[in-house]
């Protein structure tokens, strides 16, 4: 009776550690996941501030037709509406791997590493107001 129960807690044991080398393995994933999502916020805000940045040249150009300074405008309030959409699910995606890295973290026993988190929640933000004053700005140029 007494190698049953032996033979059982080291099924046990077996089972508890391959699932901390799994969870760690996630966590490591998690943690690389969340920490390459700034590089593509910076390079995705630079795109959306260069093409903003050609579009209210032409809008603002006087010598061009009203038509096209209209479409160029109207283009301009598309664009930053697109750009807060991507703002909000970035925001959404960060907080879910936020909940899941903590999560990972508590049943592995670990802190939890906030500092990472932060510079990816502040480039959000800031994109997020950023591009609030440029659609801001779009609609006052088309209801000009």
């Amino acid at each position: 009776m007494n190698g049953k129960a032996n033979d059982q807690s080291d099924v046990t044991s077996i089972d508890n550690a391959e699932k901390d080398r799994i969870l760690g393995e996630l966590l490591k994933i998690k943690m690389n996941e969340i920490n390459s999502m700034l590089p593509q916020y910076i390079a995705s805000f630079a795109i959306y501030i260069t093409i903003t940045g050609g579009l209210l040249k032409f809008a603002l150009d006087a010598a061009a037709p009203l038509e096209q300074r209209h479409a160029l405008t109207a283009f301009g309030v598309a664009l930053s509406g697109l750009g807060l959409v991507t703002c909000l699910l970035g925001a959404i995606l960060r907080s879910r791997l936020v909940m899941e890295i903590r999560d990972i973290s508590v049943k592995l026993d670990l802190p939890v590493l906030t500092s990472s988190f932060m510079p990816l929640l502040f480039a959000t933000i800031l994109m997020t107001v950023f591009i609030s004053l440029c659609l801001a700005g779009w609609i006052c140029l088309l209801l000009k």
